[in-house]
């Protein structure tokens, strides 16, 4: 190794890659600035490739600093000569002015005549005309959406909730609410309403309102203890109708002392809210 010529080499202007080159030279060059590594060695200790080792080489040698002497059948060596050391000359970049691809057409003047044709101030009429927004429930769909409905309620005598909007009309006219389709259980504290009497006393006019209220009774436990769907009916005043029928055949009592008669019929609510009995 030469401690001059490593020096000298040190100071000198060139790229990374034939900086690292000409320091592995001169790391192995004796005083005179001679060595012969080949370049595998030189690829390793620049941690350079082959290739990029040939085109610094090639690179020193434009500069003047390194010479490479082939031999036939033997090893290329080098010789530095820092003397002969041409610096590089940069060129420096210069950018190229673009030329405009295309021209910008100049900004039409305010209320020119529509015959110009300018794209600036005419503009192509509009294909669909927007319609006025309608107003609130005008029945437009824009506005008015379908409102949820809930199931009507029943009472404790199986019947519509009065005041409900499927409760049937107090004048007899026509709900327009349809009429629901799925089945319910008698509710546990369900009483026989006027309906159910006037029912009975169609079929068996010999029954008292005592004996409905009976009947009543053994209609509400029955169908409460039912199990599963066999206690889901779809009409429960029906399903009275037919349970009356069934109890044809009950024995009315005989008329008592006229003395003892009631005289005048107890109505079917009284019964049903009389707690004396």
């Amino acid at each position: 190794m030469s401690t001059r010529i490593m020096s000298e080499c040190w100071p000198l202007a060139m790229s990374p890659a034939q900086k690292s080159v000409l320091i592995s030279l001169a790391d192995q060059a004796n005083d005179d600035g001679v060595c012969w590594p080949s370049i595998g060695t030189m690829a390793l200790r620049t941690c350079l490739t082959d290739r990029a080792v040939r085109k610094a080489v090639r690179e020193l040698e434009s500069m003047g600093i390194l010479v490479s002497n082939c031999r036939s059948g033997r090893s290329t060596y080098y010789t530095i000569t820092v003397d002969n050391f041409v610096p590089p000359v940069r060129k420096k970049r210069t950018r190229k002015t673009a030329e405009p691809r295309n021209e910008v057409p100049p900004t039409p003047e305010q209320g020119s005549a529509p015959e110009s044709r300018s794209p600036g101030t005419t503009f192509p009429p509009p294909r669909n005309e927007v319609p006025p927004t309608p107003e609130p429930h005008s029945g437009d769909p824009g506005t008015t959406f379908p409102q949820n409905r809930k199931e009507p309620s029943l009472n404790h005598q199986g019947t519509v909730r009065e005041g409900h909007a499927s409760a049937p009309s107090p004048l007899g006219e026509k709900s327009a609410a349809k009429k629901s389709t799925r089945g319910t259980r008698l509710p546990s504290d369900w009483q026989p309403g006027p309906e159910f009497f006037s029912a009975a006393h169609e079929i068996n006019p010999r029954l008292s309102n005592l004996q409905i209220v009976e009947i009543a009774s053994s209609f509400r436990d029955y169908w409460i203890a039912k199990p599963g769907r066999d206690g889901v009916k779809l009409d429960w005043l029906a399903t009275w109708r037919n349970w009356v029928r069934r109890e044809r055949g009950i024995s009315t009592p005989p008329p008592s002392n006229p003395g003892n008669q009631r005289t005048r019929d107890v109505s079917a609510v009284d019964i049903a809210t009389d707690t004396s009995w």
